[in-house]
């Protein structure tokens, strides 16, 4: 298991047993950007994201390429509701309506419960959704297995 691998599963952890204790979103979220770029090097970031997308779809089965958007703006911001309008236009999706997302979510959860994540990985709110922190960093970690 390597360093960044080894971290990620600590984090995971961490996660899980002390859920009030959380950890500011942003530092969060620079480890996610730290390990996606780890993950899929690339010159910039459009070439980063296509990348991390691909693993997305390739691990999960995922029908799309808009659902493994959804699904990366998620792992991108653990632990914080995203609207409905921010997953949209980061998942390049030409609508932004509430019942276009819902239907990503749906099909997200689904392939996610097929893996073993449960029902509650990904957290509804109002007008927005959001990853568990544990979930997105036992996500990055099985796509580094693809």
């Amino acid at each position: 298991m390597s360093e960044l691998e080894a971290g990620l599963a600590l984090r995971a952890m961490q996660a899980d047993q002390a859920p009030m204790l959380n950890l500011p979103f942003e530092e969060d979220r620079q480890d996610v950007e730290r390990a996606i770029r780890a993950l899929v090097p690339g010159k910039n970031p459009v070439e980063i994201e296509s990348k991390f997308r691909k693993r997305v779809l390739d691990h999960f089965d995922i029908e799309g390429w808009i659902a493994a958007g959804v699904l990366s703006c998620l792992v991108r911001f653990p632990g914080r509701f995203v609207s409905h309008a921010e997953l949209a236009a980061a998942a390049g999706a030409q609508s932004d309506k509430s019942g276009v997302i819902r239907v990503y979510i749906c099909q997200l959860r689904a392939s996610l419960a097929l893996k073993g994540y449960s029902g509650e990985a990904i957290e509804t709110g109002r007008g927005a959704y959001r990853i568990v922190r544990s979930a997105a960093f036992e996500i990055i970690n099985a796509v580094a297995q693809v």
